[in-house]
């Protein structure tokens, strides 16, 4: 029992930390220059990131159930975007073109979309199909949907269900993660999916340990784009960022 309040205490000290920093990295952040095409996308994954740190702090402190799996199914989500913003960085000579891709694929998720209005007999369906928008902005998107599609296609010429190439282990694989995704894919993705061994005995990352891994995710990603956008940290908040680069589950 000592050991585990002392654990408590160790996570909730982090958290305390983390979030100290995070806002400041964040702030620095703010005021740097935009970089370009990379600036865009990252605003949007770094976003999801943090604000799904707060939104796991907020269920563990104070949802009135159990809220072990609800944090654990947004801790997979922000996994997903954080993987997907620290590939984008990794390589300095693909950072451009990688950021173009993520933000083009706006026009490939609505086009699909589109499509899948026009095979589904629903009501919900059947109303969003004959909305005046859509009549209005569909040859643009045709126009757009066609300039971008060479890019995300596949050696078969059928269209990638994902902006990037591969799957997401790959990704973590390109940024040095990959031991890390293999077991953590597995624990959380079995939590989104209600597997039958998850809904007897829940997730096995629970209580205050979801907002301390989330924290660690949160930071890792923050340091990566601070240091993209040229901005200087002081010794504490490198420390902090410094620690993250090594896989949550020991090296």
């Amino acid at each position: 029992m000592a050991g585990k309040i002392k654990q408590t205490e160790r996570d909730l000290e982090f958290r305390r930390v983390a979030v100290k920093i995070a806002n400041r990295i964040t702030a620095k952040i703010r005021q740097a220059p935009s970089q370009g095409p990379a600036t865009k996308a990252l605003v949007g994954l770094l976003t999801r990131v943090t604000n799904a740190c707060t939104s796991i702090g907020v269920l563990i402190d104070k949802s009135p159930r159990q809220p072990d799996a609800d944090c654990a199914t947004i801790l997979r989500s922000m996994y997903d975007a954080m993987l997907q913003g620290l590939y984008i960085l990794k390589d300095p000579t693909q950072r451009e073109k990688r950021a173009r891709l993520f933000l083009d694929y706006v026009v490939v998720e609505r086009y699909r979309f589109m499509e899948l209005l026009d095979g589904n007999p629903t009501p919900f369906a059947k109303k969003l199909k004959s909305s005046p928008a859509r009549s209005l902005g569909e040859p643009e998107l045709g126009q757009k949907f066609n300039q971008v599609k060479s890019q995300f296609l596949t050696p078969k010429g059928k269209l990638r269900t994902t902006w990037y190439e591969g799957s997401l282990r790959d990704l973590a694989r390109h940024v040095g993660l990959e031991d890390e995704y293999e077991i953590l894919q597995r624990i959380l993705s079995n939590i989104v999916h209600s597997t039958p061994l998850t809904l007897r005995y829940g997730p096995l990352i629970r209580g205050n340990h979801l907002p301390t891994f989330a924290w660690q995710f949160g930071i890792r990603l923050l340091g990566a784009v601070a240091d993209y956008a040229g901005v200087s940290l002081d010794d504490e908040e490198r420390d902090l960022v410094e620690s993250m680069d090594k896989s949550v589950l020991g090296s």
